[in-house]
């Protein structure tokens, strides 16, 4: 189960499933407990503006003295909605922490078996999912939105991991957390045609109205399965949703694109 958890007056959500590895943090954030004004209130994460980014940090900060670590030694992406995936390195560490320009480029996927490296991820809506070994051996975090989706993105991270951290696909721990749910993803027939070809469940798609809607969880799901994963392997919660919730979480759908973003965090110590 994903649930949500309280502390130092910020809400996120963390996975039961990789809570079991005894040296792993991770956490998906929401956007309670930070600083942020108007339309970013409160913990928003990034932003592009002058101002916003001042109190971005400071919720970054706040958000590594919550979960402990240092939040200037977080590495982030220029996320593009691609398949590629960055193996990060201990010269990595700080990428992106205090200014974007100096993020890891076209990257919607971490992976890393260095301790003491916070790798983080941000979402408005796209699917946000953390990757753990049992063991804690290596970790990982995808910025899956419907294009990298398409992509198989969550595939090719857990081949990568395997190949380059030779890990037992059995041995994998994944949380998906909050996005854009089924009944609030409407998409179109050319988008659905994409989506289908890389859906291996019979309940990734809803017909009601004549609109389609499309069930992000369960496509990466299907994926991971399709991978090797053990089903009891992956832990998500599709009672929460990115659109419909707003006291919880960022809606770049519901707020006309203005609007914060939350992330997906892990560390290993």
């Amino acid at each position: 189960m994903i649930s949500i958890n309280e502390k130092n007056g910020l809400k996120f959500l963390q996975s039961d499933l990789i809570s079991q590895v005894n040296n792993v943090t991770h956490a998906f954030t929401t956007r309670v407990g930070g600083v942020s004004q108007g339309s970013y209130s409160s913990l928003n994460i990034y932003s592009t503006l002058e101002d916003e980014s001042k109190y971005a940090l400071i919720n970054r900060q706040k958000l590594g003295e919550t979960l402990g670590f240092n939040y200037l030694d977080l590495v982030l992406a220029k996320q593009v909605h691609g398949d590629n995936v960055y193996v990060v390195k201990e010269s990595d560490k700080g990428s992106g922490a205090i200014n974007h320009l100096n993020a890891i480029p076209d990257t919607d996927s971490f992976i890393t078996n260095i301790p003491n490296i916070p790798i983080m991820l941000l979402y408005a809506d796209c699917l946000p999912i953390i990757i753990s070994e049992k063991n804690g051996k290596c970790i990982g975090v995808i910025h899956a939105g419907w294009k990298s989706t398409e992509k198989e993105i969550i595939k090719i991270t857990i081949k990568k991991m395997i190949s380059e951290f030779e890990v037992k696909v059995e041995n994998l721990f994944i949380a998906i957390g909050i996005g854009i749910s089924l009944k609030n993803f409407e998409i179109g027939q050319e988008v659905k045609d994409k989506l289908e070809k890389v859906s291996y469940s019979e309940s990734c798609f809803k017909f009601k109205n004549g609109k389609i809607y499309a069930d992000l969880i369960e496509i990466n799901k299907s994926q991971a399965i399709n991978c090797g994963i053990p089903k009891e392997n992956i832990d998500y919660n599709k009672d929460l949703c990115s659109f419909e919730n707003e006291d919880l979480f960022y809606s770049y759908r519901r707020d006309n694109k203005i609007t914060g973003r939350h992330s997906g965090v892990i560390i290993k110590h």
